[in-house]
């Protein structure tokens, strides 16, 4: 709630630090990936303590890449709701109208499951 908030009061800025942020998790996933990779070519850990670092690493990649699809999709979202801003009334109010109605017809198909 505090980012749409944000989102909200200073859209550029939010978006600014998106952006930022998902720099930070692609460097952080890079950086992962190489102590993987140098975790695996060690001589220092036993089998044991092997496995287990190497668990976490990779349950720490994991969710880097799931923290960089969730800012994408932040990002995406911000970008077409800029997009619609930007169209004449009239236009604007038909995609918001097509938006509302596509993410009614989800909710009914989801509760029909």
């Amino acid at each position: 709630m505090t980012a749409d908030i944000a989102s909200i009061i200073d859209p550029d800025s939010f978006a600014g630090a998106l952006r930022q942020a998902r720099g930070g998790l692609v460097q952080r996933l890079a950086a992962q990936q190489v102590e993987l990779h140098l975790l695996t070519e060690s001589p220092i850990w036993d089998d044991n303590e092997r496995k287990s670092a190497v668990g976490q690493i990779e349950k720490a990649i994991a969710d880097l890449i799931w923290r960089i699809g969730e800012v994408d999709s932040s990002l995406e979202a911000f970008n077409e709701a800029k997009d619609i801003v930007m169209l004449p009334r009239a236009e604007r109010e038909k995609r918001l109208s097509e938006i509302q109605n596509a993410k009614e017809a989800e909710g009914d198909s989801t509760s029909k499951e």
